[in-house]
């Protein structure tokens, strides 16, 4: 028997279903285009409304590219095939299902090499297992 049940939500803005999907995505984004989407490193939809994808130097040395590009005009050839199918299917957007949400949305981004690996992930406790799972996550050194 099942005694209880701790659930962990995730911040759904950037998932993609396939690798290829995604190299597809990048590679429409004004700025970027087939030509660049080798170089791209990362990406996130921001609060901004824009995608900010962050890109290799074109020299060594230089610091990395910022790319902006506002996601409400990418065509639907390109958008719609970039969400993954369980995202159509979602009834839970804001993760109120879940104990405890980890993840970021709309974390603030700027051309530092490693933003996207050392940002501040935001914790949303939204019951008591929620705070418990923090709590033991604290606890074994996971969470600062």
């Amino acid at each position: 028997a099942l005694d209880s049940l701790y659930v962990l939500g995730t911040h759904c803005v950037d998932n993609s279903p396939t690798p290829q999907r995604a190299r597809d995505f990048v590679s429409a984004l004004p700025g970027v285009g087939k030509e660049r989407a080798k170089d791209v490193k990362a990406y996130e939809f921001m609060a901004d409304f824009r995608v900010h994808a962050r890109l290799a130097p074109l020299k060594p040395g230089d610091e990395d590219e910022v790319v902006k590009a506002a996601y409400m005009t990418l065509p639907p050839s390109i958008a719609i095939p970039s969400i993954a199918d369980s995202c159509f299917a979602c009834f839970d957007y804001t993760n109120g299902l879940a104990d405890l949400v980890v993840g970021y949305m709309g974390a603030p981004f700027d051309a530092v090499a490693d933003e996207m690996t050392s940002a501040p992930l935001m914790v949303t406790v939204r019951n008591e297992r929620g705070r418990a799972m923090l709590e033991a996550a604290t606890a074994a050194g996971k969470v600062e």
